[in-house]
């Protein structure tokens, strides 16, 4: 692939596998963003790296790292977005794990849902329209969430590829391995963040005063994500056929692959750690994706 790709992956919206797609499709100098403002900073402060060729440039890094590469590569930029209160929660719930998310905020401070949700953390404020305009949640932004909103809206007419959409993940991956000459994109989840502690689904013991004070806390990350599903509805309808058939048999080859992997003894298989026999006959029996894929 000539192009550089960009996945600027927001956290907890199903990055981690999608990260197991691009394994598949990617190699050569690739450079990963944790989400640290250190790193990114590092990052857009050295001439070495900013020179460096590029064919895949991921993680939590905002819109517009391509811009201050040294030279000017031909650019595709993706990302996904997900419903921003069960995006939230689920970084609560992953959080309360050691070591992951916002463990130190979460567990040091030993913080309730509700004591959360009211951290004064830039990362669930509104953190779509910031890292889609182009903004680092982690510096100062000086900008109303109104002019963030209309530059971030701008950006998904104007330099994204897509915007894939988390509850719609396997209608938008397809999408996608077509506009960026993929393989087929089989896939095991990874990494699943849901709403559920103690097998308990917090999203749904959310009092009404706490739902509603967290629709009106995010109501620009609401727009924007509202306006990035009609923009993936609108492509949707323009699909042909063979999108559907091609679709139908993703959904059974992902059955079929967790199937498999939930009898083996790890719980979590990753495609990128490698891929075994069974995720080589998956690859090879897509017929109808392929068909999808390499149509007109």
């Amino acid at each position: 692939m000539s192009k550089l790709t960009v996945f600027n992956h927001i956290p907890k919206t199903a990055g981690s596998t999608i990260r197991g797609i691009l394994a598949l499709n990617y190699s050569g100098n690739i450079f990963e963003f944790s989400g640290d403002i250190n790193q990114y900073s590092e990052f857009i402060n050295s001439p070495e790296q900013r020179s460096d060729k590029y064919t895949l440039i991921h993680g939590h890094v905002p819109f517009g790292i391509h811009n201050n590469l040294t030279y000017s590569p031909d650019t595709i930029c993706f990302t996904y977005l997900r419903d921003p209160i069960s995006r939230l929660i689920s970084e609560y719930v992953f959080s309360i794990k050691p070591h992951q998310g916002l463990h130190n905020l979460v567990l040091g401070k030993k913080l309730s849902i509700h004591s959360f949700i009211n951290a004064d953390k830039p990362w669930l404020n509104n953190p779509y329209i910031k890292f889609l305009s182009g903004n680092h949640p982690g510096n100062v932004i000086e900008c109303s969430h109104d002019d963030l909103l209309a530059q971030s809206k701008k950006y998904i007419d104007d330099e994204f590829l897509l915007f894939g959409i988390t509850e719609f993940f396997d209608e938008s991956i397809l999408l996608l391995a077509k506009k960026l000459g993929w393989k087929p994109p089989v896939y095991i989840m990874k990494n699943v963040a849901s709403h559920k502690l103690g097998g308990t689904d917090v999203l749904n013991l959310l009092p009404d005063s706490l739902v509603n004070l967290l629709e009106k806390r995010l109501e620009s990350d609401y727009v924007l994500y509202n306006y990035a599903i009609s923009v993936l509805k609108h492509e949707i309808s323009n699909q042909p056929p063979s999108y559907w058939s091609a679709l139908e048999e993703l959904r059974e080859i992902k059955e079929r692959l967790h199937v498999h992997y939930n009898n083996k003894k790890h719980s979590i298989y990753s495609i990128e750690n490698g891929v075994d026999n069974e995720v080589t006959a998956a690859l090879t029996d897509c017929n109808k994706i392929n068909a999808y894929l390499h149509s007109g």
